[in-house]
């Protein structure tokens, strides 16, 4: 476990408030598929958390992202990427980790349909556990987590990237991140609560870093008057700044998420982070890393030894984000790492295009400058872009969700 103190953050500290501190724990990806759920149904639950169970418990409030729905009714939706489930049983498990709240609003929550996520509230509230970021319908989607705890109002808000998971007005599924619907939900929350704690499920997968985009949409956030604002979905852990004395964490990685011949060594490491609040601000920070199913279902803490090397990447993240230069030049290198696939899809490329692409040659041969300026402006105005999303949806019809 680390202190954030030791990552320059000391200003954060109120030694001398009067107020009862609370301590909430939150964390990343929570998906009970494969060995985690055959673990959970055996309820063999402390092999689950290892040694990490006694951290986890010693909280006042803690939370964690339910990565996939609980239901024994399998209805698939049409949509890209795999389409996750497990059994409604594994809502215990998440119980007995000693986690009070699920966060729901992320992209697979939705992933066996309307019946699918009402099977999961349904098992979360049999199981003692309180919802927030999904519901029957967009209103309650958006609706906050309101709960006191020490005689302090926390409000908790959950918000996830549009991809085929989001509700609509007579549809169920996750709330939606859209700043401008989010900026009233967040003040409305200030108004009544003493904490405010903001949970976005975004980024973009297996990249260690925030989008500019997401920096300043969380910074806003921030000066909204949340408490903290924290962020998982990239399957890999991210840095984290303490911006105006808030602190934003941009991916906290998995948490348990087994997932069978992932040759990618980020997925098994992840963290939880640990925030003592004074009276409405954050005054202390405690960082715990482990490994998540690396070798075998579970979670496992990290040793002295791999804790500073994987503390030490995140320093390193951190200090990337604080460099929006830097942050800007990864970011632009990363999207080039991703060319081939985004003008494939975009273009519908077939092999000898994409080999053609992969050698350069494509605009050569295949591509005119004006069909790739045309889709540009498609993309980058947001007349157009809305047209074209709608254009799509109609075409598809009742084949794929809102």
């Amino acid at each position: 476990m680390l202190n954030v103190k030791k990552l320059k953050t000391s200003s954060l500290n109120d030694e001398n408030s009067s107020y009862n501190k609370l301590r909430i724990l939150v964390t990343g990806d929570f998906c009970p598929t494969g060995g985690i759920e055959r673990l959970c149904l055996e309820q063999r639950f402390d092999q689950v958390y290892g040694n990490v169970l006694p951290i986890l418990k010693n909280k006042d409030l803690s939370i964690t992202n339910l990565e996939c729905p609980l239901t024994d009714t399998l209805a698939p939706i049409n949509k890209t990427g795999p389409n996750l489930v497990a059994d409604p049983k594994c809502a215990q498990a998440i119980k007995y980790g000693g986690f009070d709240i699920v966060s729901l609003a992320n992209n697979h929550i939705l992933d066996q349909g309307e019946k699918g996520l009402q099977d999961t509230l349904q098992a979360c509230e049999k199981y003692g556990l309180r919802t927030v970021g999904a519901g029957e319908n967009l209103t309650s989607a958006l609706q906050p987590l309101f709960i006191t705890v020490k005689n302090k109002k926390i409000a908790v808000l959950n918000f996830a990237e549009h991809e085929f998971s989001i509700a609509a007005i007579n549809k169920a599924g996750a709330a939606p991140l859209n700043p401008v619907r989010n900026y009233y939900q967040i003040l409305e929350a200030k108004r009544t609560a003493d904490i405010v704690i903001v949970i976005i499920h975004g980024g973009s997968e297996l990249y260690p870093l925030p989008s500019p985009r997401m920096v300043e949409t969380y910074r806003f956030f921030a000066d909204l008057g949340a408490t903290a604002v924290i962020g998982h979905h990239t399957h890999c852990s991210s840095g984290f700044e303490i911006f105006n004395g808030v602190p934003i964490f941009y991916s906290l990685g998995n948490f348990l998420f087994d997932w069978k011949n992932m040759n990618y060594t980020p997925w098994y490491e992840g963290y939880f982070i640990k925030l003592t609040v004074t009276g409405n601000k954050v005054t202390d920070i405690a960082l715990t890393p482990y490994f998540q199913c690396k070798g075998s279902p579970g979670l496992e803490l990290m040793d002295a030894d791999n804790s500073a090397r994987f503390l030490g990447e995140i320093e390193e993240y951190s200090s990337i984000i604080h460099d929006s230069d830097m942050l800007e030049a990864k970011w632009h290198s990363f999207c080039k790492s991703r060319r081939l696939y985004y003008l494939s899809t975009v273009l519908s490329l077939n092999l000898f295009q994409r080999q053609l692409l992969k050698k350069n040659l494509l605009t050569r041969f295949y591509l005119k400058k004006a069909k790739l300026i045309n889709i540009l402006n498609i993309f980058r105005c947001q007349a157009h872009r809305n047209v074209a999303t709608d254009v799509i949806k109609q075409e598809l019809g009742d084949e794929i969700q809102e």
